[in-house]
């Protein structure tokens, strides 16, 4: 193909932003679109090399796997091999076990899938998964193990009919995609059924390349419509973030801006010569590299730290990904990629061996369960907290609703009538505490979602995938209208909503006129612990003894938020009970308890309550509300 800089320096447009929505710049919330814009550049290259091939009747599925193994998995094998001894060294064993399991899936291509099936809240936080971002390799290669194949056999009804056919597929993709951002939002982003439009759409860019004499725009049009292009990439990035619904119509805005560069963008155009300077086909070159290496540097930089990195660390890391980007496209990617160098024999196998050694170690990594004995007894006593309480805690399906559940899903045993009854209404830290309340006060009723803060209003979009946050908390504020309990607890890991939360003065308005005879309490937030608290006391060497308080960097993060709540509250007739004041003394946080005769954590991960911790703060929590009500107005 002819080399064009402007699509070099459209994949610099699209690695960067990515790079700087994972380091947590908040200018690039929607950074993560950058992959979008990947998906339709590999979809114009791919398809046009195989258009040339088959125009010219020497197309081979051999090479074409040659070229993406080429492509593909120097770069990929140098990064696995990065991670694996800080993974080794650094993570704790549910998080090694999960590592295993992502080499597993890295070397079969099904990473996508992996990450679709352990998206449950309580699993590992995504940031902290080294080798997350591998899931839009796995659907490229998806893809590419399908349409080659798909393309020869549809080659002898001309490509007239090739693009009709291609073009109806993206239109039911995109469909699907739609679909999914409300009813199944975790699948619609991992998977390729409703990603393969975006990888079509560049196909079928190739298709109206690939013709004897494509129609061009004028160079007035081709100006405006590659700064059009341009202007859409760059508005996505800038006002979208983790809360948009995605990939569905949101994700036409980058993807239609890079098929406008890559159909129009030239020399003569301004958008062309920006992209095709030596700065952006520099980064463009380096892309791949850097986004494999990015990822997994931010992670492991996360996962050692006592406290979020600050801005400074995180750019320090972005800037040493572009260096080691550099260095393995230049020693690593480039090499492979010279059959002179590298010949097809010794490439497949190198590349299969890779593979096979890849699977293999994570498959043992998973059958010794992340590898126990680095740790002693005693450490092995404490990770123990950081297993996933039983279903029955939270009450996960019944009261408690993950990503794809409903209102209607609720079941009636989650509410108590009568005298003394008491409705839990929040997240996944309200499905915690509700454990503790419930076992020292059976009359406690739950209703709660995953991701789903207990706000109401017209403008709430949390930070999550969560088509039904809306729907279910209309649907609460109407069971207290109803059953009229004596207390409802609001609780929420409020600092994840931090955009979110000045409409708690107006749900708790609601939720009085309501109930107005209802005890409005209000919960703020736990303590966290980072990455979590089994992590920090292992590494810290902490003794497994009851009672035991741990310095915590995260409380002045904390109380800055129980502050903003406390504002909103202002002087409404609520309780507000900051945990904090609970479970902290100075600068240092409960971490351990006595619960039924052993010593048990307060928290299973970074901030969700294990049983006994919940049982012990919901104790403290009872007494201090008791005091409250006893006060004078």
């Amino acid at each position: 193909m002819k080399y064009r800089p402007e699509i070099d320096g459209l994949r610099a447009l699209a690695v960067i932003p990515v790079i700087l929505f994972h380091a947590g710049f908040p200018t690039f919330s929607g950074g993560f679109v950058g992959v979008d814009v990947f998906f339709v550049i590999s979809g114009y290259l791919i398809t046009s090399i195989l258009l040339t091939d088959l125009d010219r009747g020497r197309f081979s599925l051999l090479t074409f796997y040659e070229r993406r193994a080429r492509r593909i998995l120097p770069a990929l094998f140098l990064t696995v091999l990065l991670c694996m001894p800080f993974a080794w060294m650094w993570l704790m064993t549910r998080e090694l076990r999960e590592f295993g399991a992502s080499l597993v899936a890295v070397a079969t291509f099904s990473s996508n899938i992996l990450f679709w099936r352990e998206s449950g809240y309580f699993e590992t936080a995504s940031e902290l998964k080294p080798l997350l971002h591998t899931w839009s390799l796995a659907v490229e290669e998806q893809f590419y193990i399908f349409f080659p194949l798909a393309l020869m056999a549809c080659w002898g009804f001309g490509k007239r009919n090739i693009t009709a056919l291609l073009a109806i597929t993206a239109l039911a993709s995109l469909m699907l995609a739609q679909w999914a951002t409300g009813a199944q939002p975790d699948a619609g982003f991992f998977l390729l059924p409703t990603r393969a439009w975006e990888l079509l759409l560049g196909s079928l860019l190739a298709l109206h390349f690939n013709r004897a004499a494509p129609p061009q725009p004028s160079p007035a049009m081709a100006q405006a419509l590659s700064l059009m292009g341009l202007g859409l990439i760059l508005a996505s990035i800038l006002v979208y973030d983790s809360g948009t619904p995605f990939p569905g119509l949101h994700a036409l805005v980058p993807t239609v801006g890079a098929a406008l560069v890559i159909f129009c963008a030239g020399p003569g155009t301004l958008a062309g010569r920006l992209l095709g300077t030596r700065p952006m086909t520099f980064v463009g070159r380096i892309s791949y590299s850097a986004y494999l290496l990015h990822f997994p540097a931010f992670a492991f930089a996360r996962y050692t730290a006592s406290a979020p990195p600050s801005p400074g660390t995180m750019a320090a890391i972005s800037g040493l990904v572009l260096a080691a980007g550099w260095l393995s496209w230049k020693y690593v990617e480039t090499p492979f990629r010279t059959p002179g160098l590298v010949s097809r024999r010794r490439l497949f196998a190198t590349g299969g061996t890779g593979l096979a050694a890849c699977a293999a170690l994570g498959a043992v990594t998973v059958v010794q369960d992340g590898f126990p004995l680095r740790y002693t007894k005693s450490e092995l006593a404490i990770l123990a907290n950081g297993i996933n309480p039983p279903n029955d805690v939270f009450r996960g399906g019944t009261c408690f609703m993950f990503v794809d559940g409903t209102s209607a899903d609720f079941d009636p045993d989650c509410v108590s009538t009568g005298p003394g009854s008491a409705l839990v209404w929040g997240d996944s830290h309200a499905a915690i505490l509700a454990y503790g309340l419930r076992e020292l006060h059976p009359g406690t009723g739950q209703l709660t979602a995953s991701g789903c803060p207990p706000l109401i209003g017209e403008d709430i979009s949390v930070p999550f995938p969560r088509p039904h946050c809306r729907a279910m908390n209309d649907h609460i504020l109407a069971t207290v209208e109803r059953d009229q309990p004596s207390t409802v607890y609001l609780h929420a890991n409020w600092i994840a909503y931090s955009d979110q939360i000045g409409a708690l003065a107006e749900t708790v308005r609601r939720l009085l006129a309501a109930a107005p005879n209802t005890r409005t309490i209000v919960v703020g937030n736990m303590p966290v612990w980072e990455p979590d608290l089994p992590s920090v006391m292992v590494r810290g060497q902490a003794a497994l003894e009851p009672d035991l308080y741990l310095a915590n960097p995260s409380l002045p993060r904390i109380a800055a938020n129980d502050d903003q709540l406390s504002r909103i509250l202002g002087t409404l007739p609520v309780e507000f009970h900051r945990p904090a004041d609970i479970l902290c003394d100075g600068g240092s946080c409960l971490a351990t308890v006595d619960h039924n005769g052993t010593t048990v954590l307060t928290v299973m991960d970074s901030a969700h309550m294990t049983p006994g911790g919940s049982v012990d703060f919901a104790r403290a929590l009872l007494s201090a509300g008791r005091l409250a009500a006893l006060r004078p107005e």
